[in-house]
């Protein structure tokens, strides 16, 4: 109740300044591997629970740096499927402001998918979007509802996923 009644506050202040806010908390992203905190690894499913919440609120490389430290002390390394959700949450991060609604990586390509609607409030983001993929054909297939595919010469992989997202953020990101 607390966090959305702070995020619902920052938003007005944003719009009372004549701001635009791009955040999407709800960005769906598949890798086609497990990702997840393994019972193995905490077994309380409170605990559990405590640090999936943690981890869906977190929006900044600090704080998820600070988790993933804050596990690691306590509960020791971890194993693929958490590796692989700390894939997806950095993924995340970087795609927060972007107005992209999904990411798909499949073993030759990576799919996104833009919420239209954030694009056709955000005049300037839309322009970046357009400029950034119809500009490079050769290397991105865009489509008019606002999906791109991006196949890598070596493939696809959850490496390629991370910095590809830090390469949209940075071209695409309204300043």
């Amino acid at each position: 109740g607390l966090e959305l009644y702070m995020q619902l506050l920052e938003e007005a202040i944003f719009e009372l300044k004549g701001e635009k806010r791009i955040i999407n908390h709800n960005i769906e992203i598949y890798i086609h591997e497990p990702a997840y905190i393994t019972n193995n690894y905490i077994d309380d499913s409170g605990t559990r629970l405590k640090y999936y919440k943690q981890l869906s609120n977190c929006n900044s490389f600090e704080e998820l740096t600070n988790i993933k430290d804050s596990l690691i002390d306590i509960f020791g390394p971890f194993g693929e499927e958490i590796k692989n959700l700390f894939y997806i949450l950095e993924t995340r991060i970087y795609l927060l402001k972007t107005g992209i609604k999904s990411v798909k990586l499949s073993s030759q390509s990576i799919s996104i998918k833009f919420d239209k609607k954030i694009l056709d409030e955000n005049e300037q983001l839309k322009s970046k979007v357009i400029t950034m993929f119809v500009n490079r054909p050769k290397v991105y297939q865009i489509t008019p509802d606002y999906s791109v595919i991006y196949k890598p010469k070596n493939g696809a992989n959850k490496k390629e996923l991370l910095d590809f997202s830090k390469l949209i953020a940075e071209e695409i990101v309204p300043c």
